[in-house]
């Protein structure tokens, strides 16, 4: 009687996809993470370059 039961239960559970799991939109976020990261890196840089190189030219010309 009870395997008629789970058969029945069976036969009206919704059918659910498995798909195995993927880490490409993870390995696509970090990517973005770190490239954003790089190019502020970059741009401070560069701006503390440009005003180092205009502090410099006016000690020099003591």
């Amino acid at each position: 009687m009870a395997d008629f039961i789970e058969s029945q239960n069976l036969s009206r559970a919704p059918a659910v996809t498995v798909r195995p799991p993927s880490s490409t939109g993870a390995l696509i976020t970090l990517v973005i993470v770190v490239a954003v990261i790089v190019i502020g890196a970059l741009y401070v840089w560069g701006e503390r370059v440009a005003e180092v190189r205009s502090i410099v030219p006016t000690e020099e010309a003591r």
